[in-house]
């Protein structure tokens, strides 16, 4: 699909999503794509955020502190919150967002990295599961 053709079936399914009641979109993600050890997901995160936020949807990104970040900024036209540790982030966002103090929101985006953020239990709107890869040895590498 070229690059014309693309952006406009973004657009034809960025409007669908709008007439189905989804203006704002929180995305949850371990970390992001300026943490200094970000990757493909990472990336593949901030491209969609970045296309999304152009084509018309409100996007907030939820993710954990990096040092030297800011706790709040935005990027590529969407919302980052940085909040939390590598593990402390995961419950910390079910809090923040049970509570609302991320705003309101119309539907969620759980990008999963090796813990789940459970949202099914949780979030009853509109959800979406983004797994780039299984992992595996990867946790004993972490935890020695």
């Amino acid at each position: 699909m070229s690059g014309v053709a693309a952006d406009a079936e973004l657009q034809r399914v960025i409007a669908e999503i709008i007439d189905a009641g989804v203006r704002r979109v929180h995305v949850l993600a371990w970390r992001d794509f300026d943490d200094p050890d970000a990757g493909g997901s990472e990336h593949h995160a901030d491209e969609f955020m970045r296309r999304w936020t152009s084509a018309g949807l409100e996007i907030t990104h939820r993710t954990s502190g990096a040092d030297g970040m800011p706790t709040t900024s935005q990027r590529n036209g969407y919302r980052v919150i940085r909040r939390g540790g590598r593990l402390t982030v995961y419950p910390r966002v079910v809090v923040s967002e049970v509570v609302g103090r991320m705003g309101p929101y119309d539907g969620l985006i759980e990008i999963l990295n090796g813990v789940p953020w459970f949202s099914p239990v949780w979030c009853r709107k509109p959800s979406l599961t983004f797994l780039h890869h299984v992992h595996g040895p990867m946790w004993d590498q972490i935890m020695r």
